[in-house]
């Protein structure tokens, strides 16, 4: 329907929310573009990482690992929030949640303070969905398909009742005891 050429290898999917399109670059920078017509809406540089967006803002990961917040509407950067502690960090189109976790197994949610409930975003369409046209299923070929199938017989044994153990409890406390992630918990 279009193109946008960006001059940066782009490493990042592309993400949809409403209306608009953000492609991250690889040296950094993040570009926001109209999703029907691929006009440049505007440029942050310095971004590497879409992360989430609200109705007004845009969350997304800068080149020194903080979570830049930035305007929506012009892309100006608002406000900057480090989090050195969280290095995984994930991308969310469906809501304005963000989404950070810790290589020991930490993850935290964030969100804005008056969104106590997610906002979810409506995920537009480019082109109409293609609807695929399938044979309707007769009785006969119901029944053909009754009296082919077999079971297919298990190749691992059930599982004595005995055998199993609750995977999130530890007699072990020298990796946190009943923490499942082998840290203090705070």
């Amino acid at each position: 329907m279009w193109r946008f050429p960006t001059g940066e290898p782009i490493v990042e999917p592309p993400v949809v929310v409403n209306e608009h399109v953000y492609v991250a670059v690889q040296p950094g920078g993040m570009y926001c573009l109209e999703l029907k017509t691929g006009a440049e809406a505007w440029f942050a540089p310095a971004i590497k990482q879409f992360l989430a967006a609200s109705r007004r803002r845009v969350y997304a990961s800068d080149t020194l690992g903080r979570i830049a917040v930035l305007d929506m509407k012009t892309g100006m950067q608002r406000d900057v929030m480090p989090v050195p502690r969280s290095p995984i960090r994930l991308r969310n189109a469906d809501t304005d949640r963000i989404y950070l976790a810790s290589s020991p197994g930490l993850i935290q949610c964030l969100h804005e303070v008056e969104n106590p409930q997610p906002i979810e975003h409506r995920q537009a369409r480019m082109e109409e969905p293609m609807t695929e046209k399938r044979p309707v299923a007769t009785q006969k070929s119901q029944e053909k398909l009754q009296t082919n199938s077999k079971p297919i017989p298990s190749k691992k044994p059930a599982a004595k009742k005995d055998d199993w153990t609750d995977p999130f409890t530890s007699d072990d406390t020298s990796i946190g005891g009943d923490n499942p992630f082998g840290f203090p918990l705070q």
